[in-house]
């Protein structure tokens, strides 16, 4: 198994400058719901710099797309960061198989989210693995929501997982569309122009990153930003379009 920490990407001030101009949603946590059972439990991260994990096994680096999506989640966690001071964070990207980079992943004490899988069908693959120990697994591009009976402790934590299901219609022309800076960053960074999928993964971090700054000083408790993503995204069985959420388009 190989681990990589993604690269340090450009600042939001550097972000702002290329005119990204993510709108600013103010994140509806009081109250939050699950659509798994009911449960008190609660399980924390631990360590001075909190771990959020991004999955990228050998069969998603044949597939352009789907590469484009961790490489979009990537440049997200650089350039959006610096914006959650409520805790210090830190990327870790897993390049074994999507089973190893789970069970990688819940060995980390300091862990509080898994970005993954991008194939789709491949988060039952993980899903289960992850739920038992109440990490959320947040996939930018997975449209098969794992079952019932892929989550191994369904009946103590509740659904953990959440996707951002591709929903760009006409795709070409959205991206075409899209702020020049994305498109001029992404291609900087990683050597080539971004498919939709890039910003179906660029989506997915930031809308982590915002619900994490929201938690404040609970920015640790994996069973509230599990909740707290899932319930923001109004999810029907694990799913979710939030076009709200997307690139600004010109």
């Amino acid at each position: 198994m190989s681990l990589r920490a993604s690269a340090r990407q450009k600042t939001s001030s550097a972000s702002r400058r290329l005119g990204l101009g993510l709108p600013l949603v103010i994140l509806g946590l009081a109250g939050c719901g699950t659509t798994g059972s009911n449960t008190t439990t609660s399980v924390s991260a631990t360590g001075s710099s909190l771990t959020i994990y991004v999955s990228d096994p050998p069969s998603v680096h044949a597939v352009p797309g789907l590469q484009d999506a961790v490489e979009g989640a990537q440049l997200s966690f650089g350039e959006h960061q610096a914006e959650v001071r409520n805790a210090s964070l830190r990327l870790l990207t897993g390049t074994a198989s999507a089973p190893a980079n789970a069970r990688a992943a819940i060995a980390l004490n300091s862990l509080v989210a898994y970005v993954g899988e991008v194939g789709t069908g491949e988060s039952r693959q993980t899903v289960g693995i992850l739920n038992t120990e109440d990490v959320l697994e947040l996939s930018p591009t997975d449209t098969v929501s794992p079952g019932k009976n892929d989550f191994e402790d369904l009946s103590t934590y509740g659904r953990t997982f959440a996707s951002l299901p591709l929903d760009l219609g006409t795709a070409p022309a959205t991206l075409q569309r899209a702020v020049p800076g994305f498109r001029a960053t992404f291609t900087r960074f990683y050597g080539h122009a971004p498919s939709a999928q890039a910003i179906e993964g660029y989506d997915a971090m930031w809308v982590l990153l915002r619900v994490i700054a929201a938690l404040k000083g609970h920015a640790n408790d994996r069973t509230r930003i599990a909740k707290s993503v899932i319930a923001t995204l109004q999810t029907n069985h694990g799913r979710a379009s939030v076009p709200n959420f997307t690139i600004t388009l010109k």
